[in-house]
């Protein structure tokens, strides 16, 4: 009973957001969340990282280059399956086409492995305080701005959204503590 229970409630919250966000919907909004989503999509992402991958290489930066690998990988695959575990449907309200399964959100859960690494790697070469808050306050902003963009644009709920932050945080996190 308490699972239909938070079901049901998680879905009061999906549906309630959605038509929040709705009432903001403009042709501009929706071309630059459109662009949000395109631009960090995990191709996209996935091609950032073999270029950032090549770079840490050429740097000689060895535990960053696997540790970027591993993580994205290890996201990758679980998001991969996440989705074809639970194979649910994807809102009937979207703003644009999408394909596949809903949960959880591949976008949200890569942007969170790919902005926190390279935050985690490149911070410590800013040395002005201001500077690298200001850079770590970008990444996870770009990160939020990525799971905003697939609920704005109806393609995911939130708790999609917030459940491929949670996977990406997770092998975040993993990663650190593997790769120290």
């Amino acid at each position: 009973m308490m699972i239909g229970t938070v079901s049901d409630t998680l879905g009061i919250l999906d549906e309630w957001l959605f038509r929040f966000l709705s009432e903001y919907h403009t042709p501009f909004g929706i071309k630059c969340m459109v662009y949000v989503s395109d631009f960090f999509d995990p191709v996209h992402l996935a091609m950032y990282t073999v270029a950032l991958v090549l770079l840490l290489w050429l740097q000689k930066k060895d535990t960053h280059l696997l540790q970027f690998s591993f993580a994205m990988l290890s996201g990758a695959f679980s998001i991969f399956v996440l989705k074809y575990g639970f194979k649910l449907p994807r809102p009937e309200h979207a703003l644009i086409t999408e394909s596949g399964y809903t949960f959880a959100s591949g976008h949200a859960g890569i942007s969170v492995i790919f902005f926190l690494l390279i935050a985690h790697a490149y911070k410590s070469h800013i040395q002005n305080r201001f500077l690298r808050y200001l850079f770590v306050s970008l990444c996870v902003g770009l990160i939020i701005l990525v799971g905003l963009s697939r609920v704005y644009l109806g393609v995911h709920y939130f708790t999609d959204v917030i459940a491929g932050f949670a996977v990406g945080a997770i092998i975040f996190a993993i990663s650190v503590l593997f790769f120290k």
